[in-house]
């Protein structure tokens, strides 16, 4: 009998340890909005690292169009989310084959940069001139636990690494 009743307790322990942190209106409710930083919305790439004769002489430029995040539970309870930015790519004059670019997540609080994350890209638009649009995604940008997770002034700010 004694044995059926730890058996029966440590299940309920099991459970009770592993249930969720979040539900799924939490995890929806909660995720933050997803802005562009201002100052991190256009980057424009020059051969040689800055503008030479004329600013028009670029190998590629590329703008944040969109951001969005999706939030989830980590295994140790904690909100993350999955934030999925679409920009788009246009090769310039000295355009040499290739356009990488890096984007960047980051959680704010209270203006505050708390968590960041960077994924980085490389695209092989067609030609001089050429537009494309681009989806990457950064995955795992820590929020935090529950109490972080319901802070009145948390963001997430997107943009492309200087």
């Amino acid at each position: 009998m004694m044995r059926r009743l730890a058996v029966l307790v440590l299940g309920c322990l099991t459970l009770g340890a592993s249930a969720s942190a979040f539900s799924d209106s939490e995890l929806t409710e909660l995720c933050p909005s997803v802005g562009i930083a201002k100052d991190a919305k256009t980057h424009a790439v020059y051969p040689g690292g800055a503008p030479g004769r004329s600013v028009k002489e670029y190998n590629h430029i590329a703008v944040v169009l969109a951001a969005t995040a999706v939030c989830r539970e980590d295994p140790e309870g904690n909100m993350v989310a999955d934030v999925t930015v679409q920009y788009a790519v246009e090769t310039g004059p000295l355009y040499r084959g290739s356009a990488e670019t890096v984007i960047f997540a980051a959680v704010e609080r209270g203006g505050t940069e708390a968590a960041r994350l960077t994924s980085a890209k490389t695209v092989k638009p067609e030609g001089l001139g050429a537009q494309i649009t681009v989806t990457d995604t950064v995955s795992g940008l820590m929020i935090g636990d529950d109490d972080a997770a319901e802070a009145p002034d948390l963001a997430i700010v997107v943009g492309f690494t200087k």
